[in-house]
C-alpha cells in the first residue's frame, strides 16, 4: 500500500494539494514520497492531517514561482512562501476555500469525553483513537480527530512519548472564556470537515464544560463510582438531545474481563483497568472499538 495519496484539485485562483495518508507514516517513508505536478504560475495550498515536519518537506520541496500556503479550516489557508503580489502570512478565507475541499456528507458527531480528574480520560481517548486508526487507518485519519477542551497541555503527541518526557516538555494554561471560545469555535470549523470529533474535555463540572458540552452531540463519561457518573449525568442537556453513549468505570483494580454491556437505557457500560501512560497494554473491548469506527 502507497503510505499516502496526493490529489491536485484546479480551482480559478489557486490549486489544492489535499495529502491523504493510508498508514503512520514514518521519516523514511518521504523517501518515496512523488509530489504532482502544479501550474508554478498559481498559487498552492496544502490540505491534510500532516505532521509538522511533512508539512515542511512539502514546503521545501514544491518548485514553484507563485505562492504557498497551508489550509487550517479554523479561518483559511496561511501563505508560508510569499510572491510580491501575497506577502507571507496572508490568510485565503476558508469560504474561498471550502467549495473545493472534499468534506464528509454526513452530520458530524462531536463526543465528549468527560469524568473527574484522575479517572483516566486522556489516556483513554488517546487509546481509543489510536485502536480504532489501527482498524481503519484512511478513513479515521481523514474524517476523525481529537480537540483539546481543556488547556492542559497534553496532545495525541502524549501517547506516542515517554511519560517522563511528557511531564517535562506539557504546557498548563488557564481555563479562560477566551479558551472556551476559541474551542467552540474549533468545534463549529472542524464539524464542517470531519465526521467524528473527540472533545477531550476538563474534570471539574463548570460552566466552562457546561459551554463545551452545548457544542456537542454526545459523551462518553468515565467515572471510579457510581456517584461520579450521577454527576455529570445532572449537567447534560439531555433535552437538547445530547447522547450518553457510554459510562466506563475507571479502576487500578487488576480485572478480568472488561466486559462490554449495551443496557437498556441504550447505554454502554464497561470496565476499564489502569488507564495511565505507564500502561503500554491498555485493553478496550473490539466490540466498542468497532461501534465507534462506525461513527466516523
Amino acid at each position: 500500500m502507497n503510505p499516502f495519496d496526493l490529489t491536485v484539485t484546479e480551482c480559478p485562483n489557486f490549486q489544492i494539494l489535499d495529502v491523504k495518508l493510508n498508514k503512520q507514516i514514518a521519516v523514511d517513508d518521504l523517501q518515496t514520497l512523488i509530489i504532482p505536478k502544479f501550474d508554478t504560475d498559481k498559487g498552492i495550498i496544502i490540505s491534510g492531517p500532516l505532521t509538522l515536519w511533512f508539512t515542511g518537506y512539502l514546503l521545501q520541496n514544491i518548485k514553484t514561482n507563485s505562492w504557498l500556503a497551508v489550509f487550517d479550516p479554523r479561518f483559511g489557508a496561511v501563505v508560508i512562501k510569499g510572491t510580491q503580489q501575497i506577502a507571507p502570512l496572508k490568510i485565503i478565507p476558508k469560504d474561498e476555500i471550502k467549495p473545493f475541499l472534499q468534506r464528509s456528507k454526513k452530520q458530524a458527531n462531536i463526543i465528549a469525553v468527560v469524568g473527574p480528574p484522575q479517572t483516566g480520560k486522556t489516556v483513554f481517548l488517546f487509546s481509543l483513537f489510536k485502536k480504532i486508526l489501527d482498524l481503519d487507518y484512511t478513513t479515521i485519519n481523514q474524517s476523525a480527530m481529537i480537540l483539546k477542551g481543556c488547556p492542559d497541555g497534553e496532545g495525541r503527541w502524549c501517547g506516542d512519548v515517554d511519560p517522563d518526557l511528557v511531564k517535562i516538555i506539557r504546557y498548563k494554561n488557564e481555563f479562560t472564556e477566551d479558551f472556551v471560545t476559541f474551542v467552540i469555535n474549533q468545534i463549529a470549523a472542524f464539524s464542517e470537515l470531519k465526521s467524528l470529533l473527540f472533545i477531550d474535555c476538563g474534570g471539574k463540572i463548570s460552566e466552562e464544560n457546561r459551554k463545551i458540552l452545548s457544542a456537542c452531540t454526545s459523551v462518553i463519561i468515565l467515572g471510579k463510582n457510581p456517584q461520579d457518573f450521577i454527576n455529570w449525568r445532572a449537567i447534560l442537556d439531555l433535552k437538547k438531545g445530547i447522547k450518553i453513549i457510554a459510562e466506563i468505570t475507571s479502576t487500578m483494580d487488576e480485572i478480568q474481563d472488561n466486559l462490554y454491556n449495551l443496557e437498556p437505557d441504550g447505554v454502554i457500560r464497561i470496565t476499564l483497568s489502569k488507564l495511565s501512560r505507564e500502561n503500554q497494554n491498555i485493553i478496550i473491548p473490539e466490540a466498542f472499538l468497532k461501534f465507534i469506527k462506525t461513527l466516523a
